[in-house]
């Protein structure tokens, strides 16, 4: 069995800084070996990302090779390498549709994956493999791994060393599991505690309180972030909302970057105000100035629309003559998936391939063109959701927060707090309200946390 150490604490504690100072200091303890690798495994493609900026120091200083995944992604490459134990030969693919296949590949779910994982982890030669391969996992955002994610982790921990990182408040899936800290402290795996050292994102009190209440429940003393509360307008515009964003946006631009961070992007209060953000605003008063626009600005983090991009292709087999038609659009992920098919075709001895084939290996191009491909926004104005935002920093926060959130209480303080806490110097919130009054908040189970008679001024 391995070492496992934990290191948990609220955001800005510094996880992840933890996790690379940690293995700054194991890997000149050892010799490694040529095919000796640090694996690290996280939940979401997102802080895979992120992640594996943070891990070229391992190369770069060490020389010591490192790989970066997905537990997801992880699991299924393991099934692949080692589908003869569990008695399948084809190359095994998820599918969000029940266990098929077809000549060449063996489908099923992704939770089937990951249950196939965990029996796959329990044989001797799998574990020596592990171990071998692997003398080091790291895992960032530990708290989202539950279910068999979680039992991976346990499987993993039977074999090699594990570093974690974890916050359970920053858990956003509903409902809350907490099996996987219950199993660190059933366990008594060496732990240390990041909140002792405090918050290193910012400095900025506001903030800090803010959070604070939100991540306890309690309303405590001190001065909160600004929050303004705007009723609707006449046909479905929200006028009060809109000046809002902008004036903020105005006075913090030169501070640094912006995100625009929502719990949802499908609400007609956030469409309308990123819709806004390509109409200038000018004060009726003196100095008259004018502010905006800031569409050109806006950068989105939406992942390719597959729908879009098959909308005018026929639902029909494609041959080789067809798939070349088709590079002929010029568009890079349909580029890319037809190389794919080609190399399928040529390797299989076939002319033709079906459309629900096509539409697979069109879904797996984008997936690895959103996680792999596409580059970390840099734009200076960024709209996100909070599950988007998770594990990244911006200079400037402003949380658009609509009438139909409709998590329970806990639920909407996590997702309040994982937003307001991404801000390094400032984080406002613009709330979709029957009033234009903070006052008329208190007594609001939410927002009554984090308003204070500053802001009833």
């Amino acid at each position: 069995m391995g070492k496992v150490k934990v290191f948990t604490g609220q955001a800005g504690t510094g996880k992840t800084f933890s996790l690379m100072q940690s293995l700054s200091q194991i890997i000149p303890e050892r010799e490694w070996l040529k095919f000796e690798t640090i694996l690290a495994l996280t939940f979401m493609h997102g802080s895979r990302k992120r992640l594996e900026t943070n891990l070229k120091f391992v190369k770069t200083d060490f020389k010591v090779r490192y790989e970066c995944s997905t537990i997801d992604s992880f699991a299924l490459t393991m099934l692949n390498w080692f589908r003869s134990y569990i008695g399948i030969s084809k190359i095994i693919r998820p599918n969000e549709e029940v266990v098929s296949e077809n000549e060449f590949e063996h489908f099923m779910s992704l939770e089937m994956v990951r249950e196939k994982t965990v029996h796959l982890l329990q044989f001797d030669s799998v574990r020596r493999f592990i171990e071998n391969s692997y003398p080091y996992i790291v895992i960032d955002e530990f708290q989202d791994c539950t279910g068999t994610l979680l039992e991976i982790v346990k499987q993993l921990s039977n074999s090699t060393n594990i570093l974690i990182a974890s916050d359970q408040f920053q858990q956003l899936s509903n409902p809350e599991s907490k099996e996987g800290m219950q199993w660190i402290i059933e366990s008594q795996f060496e732990h240390k505690n990041l909140n002792e050292s405090g918050v290193k994102r910012t400095n900025n009190n506001k903030i800090l309180v803010s959070a604070t209440c939100l991540r306890t429940g309690v309303r405590t003393e001190g001065s909160k972030i600004k929050i303004f509360p705007c009723p609707g307008g006449k046909k479905g515009s929200f006028p009060l909302a809109e000046y809002h964003l902008k004036a903020n946006i105005y006075y913090t631009l030169a501070c640094g970057n912006i995100a625009i961070i929502s719990p949802t992007q499908n609400s007609p209060f956030v469409s309308r105000l990123l819709e806004s953000l390509s109409i200038p605003y000018t004060y009726k008063k003196a100095p008259f100035k004018t502010i905006g626009p800031y569409n050109q600005l806006l950068g989105f983090e939406n992942s390719v629309d597959i729908d879009e991009l098959v909308k005018d292709l026929p639902r029909s087999p494609f041959t080789k003559k067809a798939l070349k038609e088709l590079k002929t659009k010029n568009q890079f992920i349909l580029n890319k998936c037809v190389d794919r098919l080609n190399k399928r075709l040529s390797l299989r001895g076939i002319d033709t391939i079906s459309y629900d084939d096509f539409y697979y290996v069109l879904k797996q191009t984008a997936h690895t063109y959103d996680n792999f491909y596409k580059k970390e926004n840099t734009a200076k104005l960024i709209f996100t959701t909070v599950h988007g935002a998770k594990n990244r920093e911006f200079d400037n926060v402003i949380v658009l927060w609509p009438y139909n959130v409709t998590s329970n209480l806990m639920q909407k303080r996590k997702l309040l707090y994982n937003a307001i806490t991404r801000a390094k110097q400032n984080a406002v919130v613009i709330i979709q309200y029957k009033s234009d009054k903070v006052a008329d908040l208190a007594n609001d189970d939410l927002f009554g946390l984090i308003i204070d008679e500053i802001n009833n001024q």
